[in-house]
């Protein structure tokens, strides 16, 4: 896979910022699915080589409506664009796609797999055959 370039990484940490401040604002349109989206943080945003695709990588503070959130921000991408196209200041506004970071969770189950007791012999037997 090839690695991003400057200008992806530049533009895929503005519109982090952006996303998040918006976020933040709540002005949604009046969604009340999206009622305390400001409970929520843009981890990551990762843009197409062409600048013209940005997925944001979202995750709540509230488990159980974090997927109620992802579909309301993804139907109310018309009204969180107009700021980030006026904010973003770049030739063409990126078509926006929001998911759930996982990241976070994959660590988590990763430190509890790290901690397991069988986990933990395996690594100090092979620390003791070196």
């Amino acid at each position: 896979m090839k690695q991003p370039s400057q200008r992806q990484l530049r533009v895929s940490e503005k519109l982090r910022h952006i996303l998040a401040e918006e976020l933040q604002r709540g002005t949604f349109g009046g969604d009340p699915d999206l009622e305390h989206a400001n409970l929520m943080t843009v981890s990551e945003v990762r843009m197409s080589p062409d600048l013209k695709n940005a997925t944001a990588y979202v995750s709540c503070l509230d488990n159980s409506r974090e997927e109620t959130i992802i579909k309301a921000l993804n139907r109310n991408v018309k009204f969180i664009k107009g700021p980030v196209a006026r904010k973003a200041e770049l030739r063409f506004t990126p078509k926006l796609y929001f998911v759930s970071d996982t990241a976070f969770d994959y660590a988590h189950d990763i430190n509890t797999l790290m901690k397991d007791e069988k986990v933990q012999r395996d690594i100090h037997a092979s620390g003791e055959e070196e």
